[in-house]
């Protein structure tokens, strides 16, 4: 899947947000090596920028999660909990156009904050 400058900067925000841990194993893993895993595929555009829908894991832990359903399934309930997951599965279900722009505007808060 084509990626594209909103993608990058929504990964970089992920990746902050991890603090260089995986967010399922907490192993430490370089900024660069760590993964934007999303719980929804990414082709649903409601919830593809969407910062409960991605967390930062190392490449083994990505692996397993996209291999076997149930482990993303617990992994995003125990980060979101059980109504915050239940919701994101509601806007992944949930057509709509994303505003990019506005998206973005709040991505580079976020990314300032953090840095």
């Amino acid at each position: 899947m084509r990626r594209d400058s909103l993608d990058a900067l929504f990964s970089r925000y992920v990746r902050l947000r991890a603090d260089n841990h995986c967010q399922r194993c907490g192993h430490w893993v370089e900024f660069r090596d760590l993964d934007c895993a999303h719980c929804v595929p990414r082709w649903k555009k409601s919830t593809r920028w969407d910062i409960d829908d991605a967390l930062g894991l190392c490449g083994t832990c990505h692996d397993l999660i996209d291999n076997i359903p149930s482990e993303k399934t617990k992994l995003f309930t125990r980060y979101l909990g059980e109504e915050g997951y239940q919701s994101l599965e509601a806007r992944a279900m949930t057509p709509q156009k994303p505003d990019r722009e506005l998206i973005r505007l709040q991505l580079k808060k976020l990314v300032e904050e953090i840095e």
